[in-house]
């Protein structure tokens, strides 16, 4: 029997240039479903970054839709945005003072999420 995926982050022909005509991510078109697990991997300055910094609106693409549950990321608030979607980043992203653990939970904590509904105390935890 066949599970209907439910899309958590949709890209529709996203584009991100910069000023002088730099393109960074060009018609990009990815769904990422619930429950899946995502690694981008390719060369320095191929876009891996942009393309993760646009999920949160850290930056804003040139073109096309990117959705988070469905809805535009543009309807929605940044900040508010931000605290609903966790990913790590290479190096640079992370707070150097604390564990892996502790860096992935932040924002659940932020949040006053009781401790079963943060990340790594999912699956097979108990």
């Amino acid at each position: 029997m066949a599970t209907e995926k439910t899309p958590i982050v949709q890209y529709q022909d996203v584009n991100k240039v910069y000023r002088g005509g730099n393109v960074a991510v060009e018609h990009i078109n990815l769904t990422i479903n619930q429950g899946e697990f995502v690694c981008l991997i390719g060369t320095s300055g191929s876009g891996k970054t942009t393309t993760m910094r646009m999920i949160n609106r850290m930056l804003e693409p040139t073109g096309g839709t990117i959705l988070f549950k469905g809805q535009d990321i543009h309807q929605q608030d940044p900040v508010n945005l931000r605290r609903h979607i966790g990913y790590v980043i290479q190096n640079i992203g992370l707070m150097p003072h604390m564990t892996l653990y502790e860096n992935i939970t932040l924002v659940p904590k932020l949040l006053k999420w009781p401790e079963k509904k943060a990340p790594g105390q999912g699956r097979g935890a108990d």
